[in-house]
């Protein structure tokens, strides 16, 4: 045991040595490299800052002298100008030999090299320089001249260049003011010659008071090298006496700052000695200041610092080994008592306690070791029954558990062979993967994965994932993993791996994912918002419900349902809300009301709600559908159901009126011819005439409402329609402003032209009316594209249509009436202002072209009606006049209707015109009569309603007897656009019921004469 305890022993004195060592390097070392480098920077940091205060010194002194200098010479010369003016007033010179006497002496002057002197007037203007070409300018628009104006006494520092010069050069002057002549005298001169101004003299003074160390000192060079103040030298060149620090003396004169260090002897010296430098230059005066002191000088107290440091050093060493092997010697006699001790222990596996030595340290070691030798016995056997009971556990899981070294498995439970399909003897010793397949369910091989979460789980904390298993007979199943880092065991970490089979779980949550995706689709999906409100706010909301009512998810989430209710339905709704919460069974499931959407437009919704619970809490169940363009829908199909009711009651009246009015105007027009033009009852017979003519316009109103056809449509300019109603309406209304702005292109749509100008003036008259105290109508005129949805609205196709906007800015119409607008016989107006026909027949004129009116009002701005007429590629069928007048001639007519008045009348105006007249009273007799008389007639008017074989059949009768014999369609109404179908099928021409003698006239001539 000797042995022991001269090693423990030798290791404790060579460790208070090595304690010992570092401190005392360390010292010597910090003395080295912060103490005494401290000392010399501060030295050096003293005399910097003392070249620097020096060198402030000088140029401040310098300044001040150059400044006195620059004064002096400017008042000495003021006061020369003086004298030679007070030479005028003597009477001894004339003014001009004065001003050029004084010109002469201040550009005699020079200051330094190239200074020189000038004077500016008050005005700006250069009157005395050296330059010829200043001389006389004008200057006052220069910034530095006007600085000297403004001033006119004191000092200024500038840059200047003459003309000629390259550049600018720092300058300085000083100005003063002569009030006799009003100039500036300015002594001006270069700051790179202030040099050649000052006395170094006045300067040694305050440089030689400096001194560093014992005998160190300041002193100024000039940049060529020429000493101007110096202790030891004077009238010394240090470049040209060629001394051996002469690229030292370079380095010094060619600028600054900076420091150097160098050998040096002054001339009362015999010994050199090192020596440092700071300096710095002064440029404008061209001079170098530096300051030097001695390095054994200044470093006097570094070297001291190192003596006492290393001294100290080497004896606190050899202290601290006489000290250390004392030491030794005391701690390692009761450790070889506890040592012993320990070894008989090792050798009888016995549990004896140490010996105490003494109530110390190594006491205290002893009774710790004690204590921890009791406590292992202890925790042994802990960790034994602890062992047991997790084996029990372990064992008893039902989920497999394995113990792997790194990847390969050490150990598992009963439940692991179980899951696997295999024993211990086959699993022991096998790596993880060989009971995983190939790749897993997402592609990436078992291997690649296998390892990387085994990385993890070495690094990381618990590792829970999901890993396709294959059994050792091949079956497969999805497996929960968790993999945690146990510990290492012989330098190898430890996993432990809980292995479940969540293959029934996994399809539990497939299924409840596929019910959950179908419901969401539905919800998502459906054509109604779905929603679900709880204490009145809505907690959920499908997609639809934000496209119903334009707002975000988000923004209806939270709010109260009524928020998104119209006011007016609010009450209804809440009422109808409380009662079904309430329990009230009576109810409709279903109900109506409108809604505001975020752009604060109105919808119409239909809504269906069920009481359901959701989170324990009673809630309602909301299924709403967006009914507005249903409603709309409906509210136009009865509108056009109703429109096509009474229009047909007013062409029934139409076609009845029309024959009666035929009737008057026939027999009216027989009175006339047989009249002499003085006869008194030729005045009456022309009133009637003007009666039927009003008649007719109100029959042609009944006709329009009724859609009653269009009678002879051809290719019309929508523009050119709009120039002449419009025109014809402004000669009649001149208290209204009529303006246009028509398409730039022509625009073409097949029509009756009569008709489309009856629609637009009912339209020019309704604005007019709506304009009492006159105003303006705006007529515009385009093509636009419809979609499907607006021409739906309408019971359009969808394409191209012509549009004619009448605009008027009069009182407008309220919500009320415009629903009622296109309605007969609806009317606003007093009795005399209307019929309430006008609208009514324009909207039944459009329909029956296929196309349709939107109107837009706003009560106190205004109302504008829009006709939408669908486009045409055909071109333009112009109209020729024709002459009023009846013509005569000798053809037999064929005259067909089923009203006896008709046929009387017309019989007799044919007859008056020299035609030959056969009558048939129906489509039947009319072809008897024509198979009868074979090729005689030349010529059928065919009335369009008859009973029995109507216009339309007897006129393909007509074709078929005689296919080449003119036809004139004639009728009071045409239903269903069927006159257009019989002149489209053939028919040569068309007259309206009622008409004239000439127009009847004018026709007949027209179809025969070709």
């Amino acid at each position: 045991m000797k042995q022991p305890n001269r090693t423990f022993r030798a290791r404790i004195f060579r460790s208070i040595l090595w304690a010992y060592l570092p401190v005392v390097l360390l010292l010597s070392i910090a003395v080295e490299l912060f103490y005494v480098p401290s000392l010399t920077s501060h030295a050096k940091l003293d005399l910097t800052n003392s070249t620097h205060a020096l060198t402030n010194a000088i140029q401040a002194s310098a300044s001040v002298a150059i400044r006195n200098h620059l004064k002096a010479i400017a008042e000495r010369n003021r006061e020369i100008v003086r004298q030679h003016l007070s030479y005028v007033d003597q009477g001894m010179l004339t003014k001009e030999e004065a001003l050029k006497r004084t010109r002469s002496i201040l550009l005699s002057q020079r200051i330094g090299s190239s200074g020189y002197i000038y004077c500016l007037n008050s005005k700006g203007r250069m009157v005395v320089h050296p330059n010829p070409k200043v001389q006389g300018s004008n200057f006052s628009s220069v910034d530095f001249f006007q600085k000297q104006l403004a001033r006119k006494e004191g000092y200024l520092e500038y840059d200047w260049q003459n003309p000629g010069e390259p550049e600018p050069r720092p300058k300085a002057l000083y100005m003063v003011y002569l009030k006799e002549l009003e100039w500036i005298i300015s002594v001006s001169s270069y700051r790179s010659e202030f040099s050649e101004l000052l006395n170094p003299g006045d300067l040694r003074d305050m440089v030689l008071s400096l001194q560093f160390g014992k005998s160190g000192y300041a002193y100024v060079l000039e940049k060529d090298g020429g000493v101007l103040i110096h202790p030891k030298l004077s009238e010394f060149n240090i470049l040209q006496h060629g001394t051996e620090n002469s690229d030292l003396c370079r380095e010094i004169l060619s600028g600054g700052p900076g420091i150097v260090e160098y050998e040096w002897r002054n001339p009362d010296e015999n010994v050199k000695r090192r020596k440092i430098a700071i300096y710095e230059s002064i440029p404008n005066y061209n001079w170098v200041v530096a300051s030097s002191a001695y390095l054994d000088e200044i470093m006097r107290p570094a070297k001291l610092a190192r003596i006492v440091t290393h001294g100290s050093a080497l004896l606190l060493l050899l202290t601290g080994g006489l000290a250390s092997f004392y030491l030794s010697g005391r701690l390692t006699r009761p450790v070889i008592k506890m040592l012993r001790q320990l070894d008989m222990n090792s050798t009888n596996a016995d549990y004896v306690r140490l010996p105490i030595p003494a109530d110390d340290e190594l006491g205290q070691l002893a009774r710790e070791f004690n204590a921890f030798l009791d406590m292992t016995e202890r925790q042994n056997n802990e960790i034994k029954s602890e062992r047991e009971r997790y084996r029990s556990l372990y064992e008893a899981s039902p989920d497999a558990i394995l113990l792997m070294m790194g990847v390969s498995i050490i150990d598992c439970n009963e439940s692991t062979l179980s899951l696997l399909r295999t024993n211990r003897l086959s699993i022991i010793g096998k790596n993880f993967l060989d009971y995983s397949p190939p790749e897993q369910k997402d592609g990436e091989p078992s291997a690649l994965l296998g390892e990387k979460l085994v990385k993890n789980a070495l690094i990381k904390e618990l590792q829970t994932f999901e890993w396709k298993t294959q059994t050792s007979d091949g079956r497969l199943f999805d497996s929960e993993v968790r993999l945690k880092r146990l510990g290492d065991e012989e330098g190898k970490p430890l996993l432990l791996a809980f292995v479940r089979d969540i293959t029934e779980r996994k399809k539990s949550e497939h299924a409840l994912r596929e019910s959950e995706l179908k419901y969401r689709q539905l919800v998502e999906t459906a054509n109604d918002s779905i929603f679900i409100a709880q204490g009145q706010k809505v907690i959920f909301a499908n997609a639809r419900s934000s496209e119903i009512s334009g707002y975000e998810i988000n923004e209806i989430l939270g709010r109260p349902f009524q928020a998104f209710i119209h006011p007016d339905d609010l009450q209804t709704v809440l009422d109808r809300f409380a009662r079904r919460t309430g329990g009230e069974r009576e109810l409709p499931s279903t109900y109506s009301f409108r809604l505001i959407t975020k752009q604060n437009t109105e919808k119409i919704v239909q809504i269906s709600v069920a009481i359901i619970e959701w989170n324990g809490k009673p809630a309602t169940l909301n299924c709403m559908r967006d009914i507005t363009e249903q409603k709309r829908m409906e509210d136009a199909l009865q509108q056009a159901q109703k429109m096509k009711s009474m229009g047909t009651l007013a062409g029934g009246i139409a076609h009845d009126f029309n024959n009666l009015l035929m009737g008057i105007q026939g027999r009216a027009s027989l009175m006339a011819m047989d009249l002499p033009p003085s006869h008194s009852l030729l005045e009456h017979v022309q009133a009637i005439d003007e009666y039927i003519r009003s008649a007719s316009g109100l029959t042609r109103q009944l006709l329009g409402a009724a859609r009653g056809g269009k009678y002879e449509p051809k290719p019309i300019d929508v523009n050119e329609v709009v120039n002449a109603s419009s025109a014809m309406f402004s000669r009649t209304r001149k208290e209204i402003q009529v303006e246009k702005q028509p398409s730039p292109d022509p625009i073409v749509v097949e029509a009756d032209r009569q008709q489309i100008e009856q629609v637009l003036l009912n339209m020019y008259v309704n604005a007019w009316q709506a304009m009492p105290e006159g105003g303006t109508i705006l007529l515009e005129t385009d093509v636009t594209t419809l979609d499907v949805n607006l021409c739906k609205l309408h019971n359009a196709m969808p394409g191209r249509y012509a549009t004619i906007s009448v605009k008027d800015n009069g009182m407008g119409i309220d919500g009320n009436d415009i629903k009622h607008v296109f309605d007969p016989f609806f009317t606003t107006k007093e009795k005399s202002r209307g019929t309430g026909l006008g609208l009514a027949s324009a909207y039944g004129i459009v329909k029956n072209h296929d196309g349709f009116i939107t109107v837009n009002s706003e009560v106190g701005i205004g109302t504008t009606f829009t006709v939408h007429l669908p486009v045409s590629d055909k071109k333009v069928y112009h109209e020729h006049p024709t002459v009023q007048e009846m013509r005569k001639g000798t053809e037999t007519i064929l005259l067909v209707d089923d009203e006896t008045m008709v046929i009387d009348v017309t019989t007799e105006l044919l007859k008056s015109m020299g035609y030959t007249v056969i009558a048939a009273n129906g489509g039947e007799q009319a072809i008897f009569e024509l198979s009868e008389t074979g090729d005689s007639i030349d010529l059928v008017i065919l009335d369009m309603i008859m009973p029995g074989m109507d216009g339309s059949a007897a006129f393909d009768r007509i074709r078929d007897v005689r296919p080449n014999i003119p036809v004139i369609l004639s009728s009071g109404y045409a239903r269903d656009g069927k006159a257009e179908e019989i002149m489209k099928r053939g028919c040569n021409g068309f007259i309206q019921k009622p008409y004239t003698i000439s127009k009847l006239s004018d026709k007949i001539r027209k179809v025969l004469d070709g």
